[in-house]
């Protein structure tokens, strides 16, 4: 008989984190709708170039979402032993790296943008001009990101999330109204289309940074981290970084890369289809809000377990999640089933356009059922049990030597459907999926991390 958590605390605790962070991607989710509104009244071909631009955006922040959870992995189990100076260490390694890449990303991005946007489309001039505008002035913003996103990521090791739903709500609002102005040249402003966007988009990512500087600083008092943290080096605990941190890294960054390389592929098969592909995008985005809430909070509390030295109990949290990742699928399947038409009718797409996005949801509901069981089973109960190697393994197998290939040949050479291509592309969700019951099922994820000094205590270290 499998064994689930029965605990009401353990249920308490799972919504407290999850419902924040699905919060969190719902305005995150909210951002990329109203701008993708917004630029789209423009025309097709201006949605097409800043969410093309926003491929390498979309990059950078897995790369950082990649160092974050990195740095979670080992900091939820340092949590729970107690140890919050290893915490405020973690933290530290891991933004001293995601500043020096989102340095290089905002060079490449304001340098020479046109040959940032001709890796996706190289057949489209215009796309490419309106994508370089863009780009040119939203890669700005990828230096206050850095520090704000690790950050935020890297509280939820502890459990705390309050604070970005402040941040992000903040931000959102103000992303709203700073697009409508500058793109459209309302109360005084300069109509500067597209490029507008960019500039709502910069000033957004300059107050969520303004404010974690404050509550980094005046407010929270569980980790007490601050930025003079990034001067001080911890031999030890940096080479468990590199050691565990990084694999976790390459994992978001190899999946990244491949998604990336869908985009090219897609990018290759004509505007319509890219315009259609990024509503498809915000849509899934939508329906994935609460599956990856639960997949940190799982990641977390499984950590925490582990960290604890409880395997029984972490092996019940890893059957609860299996089962909420059936559930979640299916919810989501539905969902997108019943909304896609009202959501894909806010959008000013040409008939088309329209009927090749209606068509794409169909697919994108299927690979939904799968998503969430790959996502729960991979960002929570095997990272969080130290298994950090097998996300890694799978991405770089199924992605690169199943999907990408397949959707190559589908797309650019068979000239299959485009639900079909966009199904082949995804269809590495379905074998990943497999796969976690599986490993979950061997019992050999769970590995404790954590230095055999870890009885330091909260207060102890820098």
């Amino acid at each position: 008989m499998i064994k689930i958590v029965t605990d009401r605390k353990f249920y308490k605790s799972l919504l407290a984190m999850a419902i924040p962070v699905a919060f969190q991607n719902l305005i995150s989710f909210g951002v990329s709708l109203t701008d993708n509104l917004m630029v789209s009244a423009l025309g097709d071909a201006h949605l097409a170039g800043a969410s093309t631009a926003n491929n390498i955006t979309f990059l950078y922040n897995i790369l950082c979402f990649g160092i974050a959870s990195g740095a979670v992995v080992l900091a939820s189990q340092y949590w729970g032993k107690g140890n919050t100076s290893a915490v405020r260490k973690i933290v530290a390694i891991a933004m001293r790296i995601a500043v020096a890449a989102s340095i290089l990303f905002m060079l490449a991005g304001v340098i020479a943008p046109e040959a940032c946007m001709r890796i996706f489309v190289p057949q489209e001039d215009e796309i490419v001009a309106l994508g370089a505008e863009y780009l040119r002035v939203a890669a700005i913003a990828y230096v206050f990101s850095a520090v704000t996103s690790v950050y935020l990521i890297c509280m939820r090791s502890v459990q705390q999330v309050a604070v970005s739903t402040v941040v992000y709500g903040t931000s959102f609002v103000s992303n709203i109204i700073l697009n409508y102005m500058f793109i459209f040249g309302k109360w005084g402003a300069p109509e500067l289309g597209i490029v507008g966007a960019a500039v709502g988009t910069l000033a957004s990512r300059i107050v969520e940074f303004i404010i974690v500087i404050v509550y980094m600083h005046f407010i929270e008092k569980r980790v007490k981290f601050n930025l003079k943290y990034l001067f001080r080096w911890d031999n030890a605990l940096t080479k468990d970084y590199l050691r565990h941190g990084t694999v976790v890294m390459a994992n978001e960054l190899l999946w990244a890369l491949g998604m990336t390389m869908q985009s090219m592929i897609i990018g290759r098969m004509g505007s319509d289809v890219v315009a259609a592909n990024t509503v498809v995008g915000n849509v899934s985005q939508l329906a994935n809000i609460m599956v990856f809430g639960v997949a940190n909070a799982a990641g977390v509390l499984v950590g925490k377990a582990v960290g604890a030295g409880d395997r029984e109990h972490a092996l019940k949290c890893a059957n609860t999640f299996q089962i909420m990742g059936v559930g979640l699928g299916i919810i989501s399947a539905v969902f997108v089933l019943l909304a896609r038409g009202p959501i894909v009718g806010l959008f000013n797409l040409e008939p088309e356009t329209y009927e090749l996005t209606m068509e794409m949801m169909a697919s994108m509901a299927i690979i939904l059922c799968f998503v969430s069981i790959s996502a729960i089973n991979i960002m929570g109960t095997l990272r969080g049990g130290g298994d950090v190697k097998i996300g890694m393994v799978m991405d770089l197998t199924f992605v690169w030597f199943i999907s990408v290939p397949l959707g190559f040949l589908g797309g650019l050479v068979f000239g299959w459907p485009v639900p079909v291509v966009y199904f082949c592309l995804k269809i590495d969700e379905v074998i990943k999926s497999i796969v976690c019951f599986w490993r979950i099922g061997s019992k050999k994820w769970i590995r404790d991390l954590t230095r055999p000094e870890a009885a330091e205590q909260a207060n102890g270290g820098i």
